[in-house]
């Protein structure tokens, strides 16, 4: 008989870290070749532009996965999604690290953006099946807060290693980090309490919902893509984020190190050195 009580809160944290250990990895890839462009170009011997196309490898696979990735979290339940989308990432950081040539590296790159993809997502579903209904929305805040620490975790501290170790070498830790991640997510995470005997608190737990056959799930893509709001999310959000994440996730920190700001004795404010080239005509 399932027990009556609910699962602890220690429980909950745990098993939603673990989760978040997983969507956390997955903003460390995103950012990582923005303090790795020099190893990268020199490795590969590509051009900016090449390397600008090798870091984009991962948002095609990331953008889409966004459909499926709901959809198996809703069929497979996020126990499944992470664990496994966390070893698929794991496997395309190591032939990211071995990679002999450019087009080797965007497969590899290529997998870790498909299969972190299902984190965020995967995260939500968990949430929704652990956390009170009140807990949602402070929670999926607290999701995107993990995310943000593994983008900085990219930043300084890879640098820094990479000051005393090769790049091949710290992708190929990186991975078998991911991979101990999704072994402790298949070990210890359960979609829904009960499967660990306590008392489901959503008011419609996964085991009570019937499977969505195969033209409901069309329908209801069909209904959302109707729905007139949805462009305007596509449009105006995605904007936003694609010049953000382009920019700041890849050539950021290239752009810092590269131009340096000067006082300027005539005019009380800061201004670029490149500004004061440009003037100059590049003297």
């Amino acid at each position: 008989m399932r027990s009556k009580s609910k699962p602890p809160m220690s429980l909950v944290w745990f098993i939603w870290g673990l989760g978040a250990l997983f969507y956390l990895t997955g903003f460390f890839h995103r950012v990582a070749p923005a303090v790795m462009t020099q190893e990268l170009m020199g490795d590969f011997g590509i051009s900016a532009a090449g390397l600008g196309n090798l870091s984009a490898f991962y948002f095609y696979s990331y953008a889409a996965m966004q459909i499926p990735a709901g959809i198996l979290a809703d069929t497979t339940g996020p126990r499944r999604l992470l664990s496994t989308g966390a070893w698929v990432a794991a496997l395309g950081t190591v032939l990211f690290a071995l990679a002999p040539s450019a087009l080797w590296a965007g497969l590899g790159r290529m997998l870790i953006g498909g299969s972190v993809a299902v984190a965020f997502v995967g995260m939500l579903k968990l949430s929704s099946c652990w956390f009170p209904s009140r807990y949602y929305a402070t929670v999926s805040g607290l999701i995107v807060f993990c995310g943000i620490i593994g983008a900085v975790a990219a930043g300084p501290p890879l640098r820094l290693l990479l000051n005393d170790y090769s790049w091949r070498s710290v992708m190929i830790v990186v991975s078998a980090t991911t991979f101990l991640v999704g072994l402790a997510i298949r070990l210890f995470v359960r979609d829904c309490p009960h499967e660990k005997g306590y008392r489901d608190v959503s008011l419609l737990p996964t085991e009570s919902r019937p499977p969505q056959s195969r033209g409901s799930i069309v329908s209801n893509i069909r209904a959302v893509v109707r729905y007139r709001n949805t462009l305007l999310l596509l449009l105006v959000p995605g904007s936003i984020a694609g010049i953000n994440l382009s920019f700041a996730g890849l050539w950021g920190v290239p752009f810092l190190t590269t131009h340096t700001v000067f006082r300027d004795p005539r005019r009380p404010c800061w201004r670029p050195a490149c500004w004061s080239a440009l003037r100059s005509g590049g003297r």
